[in-house]
C-alpha cells in the first residue's frame, strides 16, 4: 500500500482526482467510479471529495492498515486506532470464522488481504443496533470514530 501517500491524503483532507484516487486505492478508475455517491462522481476537471474517498479506504483497509495508514494524522479519530485483545473462544467457533474469511476472500476481490481480526470488527460494526449506538453516542469521541470519514451529525 502507498502508505506515505496515504498519510498525506488523511492529512491535507482535500479533494482528490480520479487519477489520485487511483493511486491511493490501487483500484481502476471504473471501480473508484462505481464506488462512490452518483452525486460525488466527478466530471474529469473535478476532484471527488475527501470524505468519498476516505470512506472508501476504510472499506478496504483492515483496521490496522486504515491506522497505519492514517499514521499521525491530528483528525484521524482516537477510538479508530487498534487495541489487542486477547479472546479464548471454543476452538469449532475459530474454526468458523477463519473459514469465513477464507470463503470471503475467495468470493470477493476486494477482501484478498481480509484478516479475521479485520472480519470480526466489520461484522461487530454491523450488529451495532440503533439503541446501543444512542447510548453509546454519548461520548463524542466514540461518535467520531464511529461516523468516520462523515461529520458528526451532532456538530450540524
Amino acid at each position: 500500500m502507498p502508505w506515505a501517500r496515504l498519510r498525506r491524503f488523511f492529512n491535507d483532507r482535500s479533494e482528490v482526482s480520479i487519477r489520485e484516487a487511483v493511486a491511493l486505492l490501487g483500484r481502476d478508475p471504473a471501480w473508484i467510479i462505481a464506488q462512490l455517491d452518483q452525486i460525488a462522481v466527478p466530471h474529469p476537471e473535478q476532484g471527488i471529495p475527501w470524505g468519498e474517498i476516505a470512506a472508501l479506504v476504510r472499506e478496504t483497509l483492515t483496521p490496522e492498515e486504515l491506522e497505519a495508514a492514517a499514521g499521525s494524522a491530528p483528525a484521524f479519530p482516537a477510538l479508530l486506532r487498534v487495541s489487542s485483545v486477547e479472546w479464548k473462544l471454543p476452538a469449532y467457533l475459530l474454526i468458523a470464522i477463519e473459514h469465513l474469511v477464507a470463503n470471503e476472500r475467495a468470493v470477493n476481490p476486494l477482501a484478498s488481504r481480509l484478516t479475521v481480526e479485520a472480519y470480526v470488527a466489520r461484522h461487530l460494526d454491523l450488529t451495532l443496533d440503533s439503541e446501543t449506538l444512542s447510548r453509546l453516542s454519548i461520548e463524542s469521541a466514540f461518535r467520531e470514530a464511529f461516523h468516520f470519514p462523515d461529520e458528526d451529525p451532532n456538530d450540524q
